[in-house]
């Protein structure tokens, strides 16, 4: 990218660029301090494990919601869906990415 690039980005950049801004805002407008406080007393391990859990919760949630639409589908099989389109979200993200 040119300086002149750089000084006069595209809409498309900008348009992008105020996208993030919209997004981070959102974020950190739910943040609650009480939640910080709590945060900075645990270890990082600690951390971890609830992040790791609020995942499989809401794995678990999805899955139970599919079940519900497709009863014959076993937790199992249900699970594996749920990471699968996961992925699949996840792929798109990075190809938009790209893109940018």
């Amino acid at each position: 990218m040119t300086a002149m690039e750089e000084q006069h980005p595209t809409e498309k950049e900008q348009a992008h660029k105020a996208r993030i801004r919209r997004i981070i805002a959102g974020a950190i407008a739910e943040v609650d301090p009480a939640q910080i406080a709590i945060l900075r007393t645990m270890t990082p391990a600690e951390r971890v494990r609830q992040a790791v859990a609020m995942i499989e919760a809401g794995e678990h949630a999805a899955a139970h919601r599919l079940r519900q639409r497709q009863p014959e589908l076993s937790m199992a099989e249900a699970l594996r869906e749920v990471r699968r389109n996961a992925q699949k979200i996840e792929e798109k993200f990075q190809s938009w990415r790209r893109q940018d």
